[in-house]
C-alpha cells in the first residue's frame, strides 16, 4: 500500500511537473491568455493585462509570460515585482537578452549602478545585431556614472578606469570631460589635454556641459606643462562662456598668468 502511495504521488509530481514546463505553443489555452494580456497592455489597460497573464502563467512557465509580467509591473512603477517575474523570466531563458535591458533601467533609475552595469553587460552579450547600439549606450551611461560615484569618494584611479571604458564604447562627452579633470589633478597632463580635445569634438547638441568647459581643463593642462601662449589661449575661451561660475574661475586663473 505504502509504495502504491509513492508511485500515485510520484506520477502526480512528473504530470504537474510536464504541465508546467509546457511552452505557450504546447497549451493553447495559455497562448490565448497570452495574447489577450499583450491586446490589453497595448492599449495601456496594465492591471486586466497582467490578470491575463498571471492566469497564462498557471497553465505554462514559458519564460515570455514571466518578461510580460516583469514589465507591466516596471510600467505601473512596482518594481520588486518587475524584478522578481524579469528574475524568473531569465531563470527560464537565460540568453534571452529583454529582460536584462528592462532590469538594467530599474537599476539606473534607483542608482544601483553596479547591478545595473550587470544587467546591461548580459544585454549587450545576448542582444541581436540591431541592439546592439543600444546595449553599448547603455554601458555607457552606466559606466560613467558609476565613475561619477568612484570621483566622488575620492578613488580616481577607480574613476579613471571606468571613464575609459564608458569612452571606449562611445565617444562619450561627459567622460572624456571627466577624464580631463581627473588627468589634471592627477598632473598627467598631456592626457589631459587629449582628453579635452576628445570632449570637445564629440560634443552634442543639447549638451549639459558649459562649451568653455573642457577648454578651461585644457589651458589648465598647457599651465601644468609650462606651456603660458597655450594656457592663455585656451583659458580666453573658457572666459567667453556663458557659466558665470566657469567665466571667473577662468579669469582668475588668467589673472594668475600676467
Amino acid at each position: 500500500m505504502k509504495k502504491l502511495m509513492i508511485s500515485i504521488l510520484t506520477i502526480v509530481c512528473i504530470f504537474s511537473t510536464s504541465l508546467l514546463s509546457q511552452s505557450l505553443q504546447e497549451v493553447p489555452e495559455a497562448a490565448k491568455l497570452y495574447n489577450a494580456g499583450r491586446a490589453d497592455k497595448k492599449l495601456g489597460q496594465i492591471r486586466p493585462a497582467i490578470e491575463k497573464f498571471e492566469a497564462a502563467m498557471k497553465l505554462s512557465d514559458d519564460y515570455r509570460i514571466f518578461y510580460q509580467l516583469g514589465v507591466s509591473y516596471k510600467s505601473l512603477n512596482e518594481t520588486e515585482k518587475a524584478i522578481e517575474y524579469l528574475n524568473k523570466c531569465i531563470e527560464a531563458k537565460a540568453d534571452f537578452f529583454a529582460p536584462y535591458n528592462s532590469l538594467g533601467s530599474i537599476y539606473y533609475i534607483s542608482q544601483n549602478y553596479k547591478k545595473a552595469l550587470d544587467a546591461y553587460r548580459n544585454y549587450e552579450k545576448y542582444a541581436p545585431v540591431k541592439y546592439k547600439d543600444k546595449a553599448k549606450e547603455q554601458l555607457t551611461k552606466t559606466l560613467h556614472a558609476l565613475g561619477v560615484q568612484a570621483k566622488s569618494d575620492g578613488k580616481f584611479q577607480d574613476a579613471v578606469k571606468l571613464f575609459e571604458e564608458a569612452v571606449s564604447l562611445n565617444d562619450y562627452e561627459p567622460s572624456f570631460y571627466a577624464l580631463s579633470e581627473i588627468y589634471n589633478d592627477l598632473q598627467q597632463f598631456e592626457k589631459a589635454i587629449e582628453a579635452a580635445d576628445k570632449a570637445i569634438n564629440s560634443r552634442q547638441k543639447g549638451s549639459s556641459i558649459p562649451k568653455g568647459a573642457p577648454y578651461f581643463y585644457k589651458g589648465m593642462a598647457f599651465k601644468g606643462l609650462n606651456n603660458i601662449d597655450k594656457a592663455r589661449e585656451n583659458l580666453e575661451i573658457a572666459k567667453k562662456d556663458r557659466n558665470k561660475d566657469l567665466r571667473r574661475n577662468a579669469e582668475i586663473e588668467l589673472d594668475k598668468l600676467r
